[in-house]
């Protein structure tokens, strides 16, 4: 008697899960315009793709901005599979004087059918910290087509590669290759082949040189975790693509609702002691939704009701556990309340205690008002600004002047803070930092 196999069944993920559960934040190896997933980047053929990647995976090698976006530092496969060593050198030589052994380079042909996969996973055995690996080009990797149905084999080879990444979740996979020739309006149908290239992928890159006499181009990056950018560029006469506008990079946009939980926990409570030695906390701050919803308000001069307070922070827990905090969800009955712990000081990356804030906050930015208080401006405090978040360095927030245990409205007058004591610029400490509520 045959032995019939158990039946196929989906184990599933009910609504109460996904909408408490913390998820990991998404990796960036380039931030804002390269996550961690599959990424085609396409261009006409010697516009300059080749440089662009290298200039990428040199930038990404050593931690260096690409294109003034900030960069994860790791290792870096560079399957350069039209080039030469020689070649390669040259284009190295003109980006940069030194390079360790974070830069790996291969011009090995191995198809999708022969191998590519197997060289790939024992490289990132070899090499745990690699987070970058640019195929160029796409072309040299696809197995021989077998005359059928052209949406399906371009498919059908891009699904190797994107479970890939799945197994890899910290690396970015770019796939450089070339475009059609036809002339169409819309960047995602510029690709060679079918639309299932760029249907297959998570994001998609396309460099564009109206004119190659011109030594000027532009970057358009979409995808399903980046919003649709385009970068103008310039190639100087080093080969190298750089960007025309400064400020490319804005910064990852903070929550309100996570600076505000911030600063109401640790300005109000006495949770700022940890056990070095064992990690674990010494205590604790617990409140309900509701409560916590309506002081994040008062405090940010928002109307935030506890369900967009609850899913802020769980949406963004990863901002709140880089400034120091971490919360859980639960529920008793019909009452959901938050409890708030100290992170320990291995994972901290920016504040770290209430000793320590002042250095890291803006005094409030003012802007044009209405309010009649004599100088026609009003201290509105401008919160969810984007504000650099580097792994290193200080946090730029704008929060609003405070009096003791009590926060100010954020849309008094400066002239009324000024009487009342209230602003800021009056109340500083002999190093000309804020003092904190005691």
């Amino acid at each position: 008697m045959t032995e019939q196999n158990d039946p196929k069944k989906f184990h599933t993920i009910d609504g109460t899960v996904i909408m408490n559960k913390q998820m990991p934040p998404l990796r960036y190896t380039i931030a804002e315009i390269l996550p961690a997933g599959l990424t085609l980047f396409s261009g006409d053929s010697k516009i300059g793709k080749s440089l662009l990647a290298v200039n990428m995976c040199v930038a990404v090698s050593k931690g260096e901005p690409f294109l003034d976006f900030p960069t994860n530092k790791g290792t870096v496969l560079y399957l350069a599979l039209e080039d030469t060593e020689s070649r390669i050198q040259r284009r190295v030589f003109s980006l940069t004087d030194t390079l360790d052994s974070n830069f790996h380079f291969s011009n090995e042909r191995y198809r999708l059918d022969d191998g590519l996969i197997e060289a790939m996973e024992d490289f990132m055995k070899e090499y745990p910290e690699t987070n970058l690996i640019v195929i160029d080009v796409l072309q040299y990797i696809r197995p021989q087509s077998k005359g059928g149905n052209v949406y399906k084999e371009d498919y059908n080879d891009m699904i190797p590669l994107h479970e890939f990444t799945q197994r890899h979740h910290n690396l970015s996979l770019v796939l450089i290759h070339h475009t059609n020739k036809s002339n169409v309006s819309d960047q995602l149908r510029a690709s060679s082949g079918s639309t299932a290239i760029v249907g297959a992928v998570d994001n998609y890159w396309l460099l564009q040189r109206p004119m190659r006499a011109l030594r000027s181009g532009s970057l358009y990056c979409s995808g399903r975790e980046i919003s649709d950018k385009e970068i103008r560029l310039s190639l100087n006469e080093s080969g190298v693509w750089l960007p025309k506008d400064p400020d490319n990079y804005k910064g990852e946009i903070l929550s309100p609702v996570v600076v505000g939980t911030y600063l109401w926990v640790m300005w109000h409570t006495d949770i700022l002691e940890i056990n070095e030695k064992t990690d674990k906390h010494r205590s604790e701050y617990v409140c309900t939704a509701t409560e916590l919803a309506e002081q994040v308000s008062q405090l940010m001069d928002m109307t935030l009701p506890a369900n967009m307070v609850k899913k802020n922070l769980t949406m963004y827990h990863h901002q709140l556990e880089q400034m120091g905090l971490s919360f859980e969800n639960k529920r008793t009955g019909k009452r959901r309340y938050f409890i708030f712990n100290l992170v320990p000081e291995s994972l901290r990356k920016t504040i770290q205690t209430r000793d320590e804030l002042p250095k890291y906050i803006n005094d409030a930015p003012t802007v044009e008002g209405d309010e009649d208080d004599g100088d026609g401006m009003t201290a509105e405090p401008i919160v969810g600004e984007r504000c650099h978040y580097p792994k290193k360095g200080p946090l730029s927030v704008s929060v609003s002047p405070f009096n003791g245990n009590s926060f100010s409205t954020p849309n008094h007058s400066r002239k009324r803070r000024l009487e009342k004591g209230h602003d800021l610029h009056d109340h500083n400490d002999n190093d000309g930092n804020a003092p904190l509520p005691t």
